[in-house]
């Protein structure tokens, strides 16, 4: 009795977990050979593998194991192979095993009309994939040219229908993180390593890698990047052409230069700022003396000429405190931060439970474009390299729209975590920093101050952060600080009154 094994395959992995397709190829081979009275010796499955490549994995293990074979049969031709060259390589080792290659819907004969035939139907399965390749490839770059989007929207942006094309738009929670990540970085004060942490801290969900391509990414001033080509698009910009050509020139410095990060952290580090230049001042630690400065940033990478000495931390620290003693709340405008800060909460959970259903809708959205993205797959109009990629970019943005729900409610809890900070600040500023951990001193600081500007080893004034700022202007509160006194001296106190 001859011995015969079935290869089936599917493309798709909605059709191998369906049984479309499939489970048919196996019961038409399985019946084919029991009608020709040969031995079913194993049935080979490939589930959503291309057939324009042969590593597949059952595949291969059948061209490995001919030894006392006599068939090997399949539905169809391009059930073994989409590619001419592939199947005359596959032909070849089968008739060096004295195997032959039977398809079940089609007559393969073992002569020379029989193999023209056979090339025939294989050059035709080839030449389809191909020109469904292509004409998918060619729409996605006509719909790129034409200023529409047809992949997955870059961060800070969304993606959507006007008039039934699919373009992008900027995802209000997000581009104004994207704007301040150029924004931070085109100051030259801010190192990748340094920026990355800074706006994952304020909420933007992105990866290094991706952040650094972010900043190099033309579609940010309104431009389509395909191929080696770049195009105007029809999409909003976020950030204007001098602000990403700054990012770009201080990019180029970085390169050749190289950047370095310090790694050592004060409580009080990002939230001084050099009075001279503008730039942020950074903490370096001396080993062999364990001391510790501040300096400016500007002046300590060139970027600026500024000439600030060294600060010594302690004195620094003794700054801030004295600066947290001069700051005084009267009853009236402690009331009514606290009115305000607790609207401000509610405000947030209502953004929140918005955000919260908006994330839901772009999971559907996202289940819904997986099964078009497989649908494609099946017609073989999609490589495997490109579906893999596109199902990757599927499953990462269902993880990022993950993280963010769980985001959405802790951003909330530290909100609500600020809000006791401040007002636990509000009744006794000075002593409730003093009695402060580090880590409290810094939330402190950051919740209360925009900035503390510096100059000549001292506190020269500073820049409240909201809510405050915009408490005091609305409640017309006036701001006074005279740095009248040496370091360590002790000032007078600055009540802040409502005028």
């Amino acid at each position: 009795m001859s011995r015969a094994v079935a290869y089936c395959r599917v493309s798709s992995a909605r059709q191998a977990e369906e049984g479309f397709s499939l489970q048919a190829q196996e019961e038409t081979c399985a019946r084919f050979i029991n009608e020709n009275g040969w031995e079913l010796v194993h049935t080979y499955i490939d589930p959503a593998v291309s057939g324009r490549t042969v590593n597949r994995p059952q595949f291969q293990k059948l061209l490995n194991s001919l030894e006392g074979i006599d068939y090997v049969v399949t539905w169809r031709v391009d059930r073994v192979s989409r590619s001419l060259e592939d199947h005359v390589a596959i032909r070849a080792a089968l008739n060096r095993a004295g195997v032959q290659l039977v398809s079940v819907t089609e007559q393969l004969e073992d002569t020379a009309s029989g193999k023209l035939i056979e090339a025939i139907l294989c050059s035709l399965s080839e030449f389809y994939s191909a020109d469904l390749s292509n004409k998918v490839k060619f729409g996605m770059e006509r719909k790129l040219k034409e200023g529409g989007w047809c992949v997955k929207a870059p961060i800070g942006y969304i993606n959507t229908r006007i008039e039934n094309k699919a373009v992008i738009v900027p995802d209000e929670d997000t581009a104004s993180l994207v704007r301040e990540a150029f924004q931070l970085y085109a100051s030259g004060d801010w190192p990748l390593t340094l920026l990355f942490k800074e706006v994952r801290g304020r909420g933007l969900v992105t990866s290094r890698s991706s952040l650094a391509h972010m900043l190099h990414n033309p579609v940010y001033i309104g431009k389509v990047k395909w191929k080696d080509a770049i195009y105007d698009g029809a999409h909003e910009a976020i950030i204007e052409p001098e602000l990403f050509e700054r990012v770009q020139n201080v990019a180029r410095e970085h390169d050749a230069h190289g950047e370095r990060a310090w790694k050592h952290s004060h409580y009080l580090k990002g939230s001084l700022v050099c009075a001279s230049c503008g730039s942020r001042m950074s903490y370096m630690l001396v080993k062999k003396s364990q001391y510790g400065y501040f300096y400016c940033l500007g002046g300590h990478t060139k970027r600026t000429a500024c000439d600030e000495p060294y600060v010594p931390v302690v004195d620094m620290e003794r700054e801030v405190e004295e600066l947290y003693q001069r700051i005084e709340f009267p009853p009236e405008l402690r009331k009514r931060i606290e009115r305000e800060l607790e609207e401000e909460v509610g405000r947030r959970e209502g953004q929140r439970a918005s955000r919260t259903q908006f994330l839901g809708r772009r999971l559907t959205e996202l289940a819904k474009k997986r099964e078009r993205l497989l649908e494609a797959w099946y017609a073989e109009a999609l490589g495997l390299e490109m579906f893999k990629r596109e199902q990757e970019a599927i499953d990462d943005d269902v993880a990022r729209t993950d993280r963010e729900l769980a985001a959405a409610t802790v951003e909330l809890q530290e909100v609500r975590s600020i809000i006791e900070i401040a007002t636990r600040l509000l009744d006794s500023c000075y002593a409730s920093y003093r009695s402060a951990s580090p880590e409290t001193r810094r939330k402190w600081n950051q919740a209360l101050f925009e900035s503390i500007t510096v100059t000549d080893r001292r506190v020269q004034d500073y820049v409240l952060a909201p809510p405050f700022s915009f408490l005091y202007l609305r409640s017309n509160v006036v701001l006074s600080f005279q740095p009248d006194a040496p370091v360590g001296a002790s000032h007078e106190r600055t009540t802040l009154t409502a005028s």
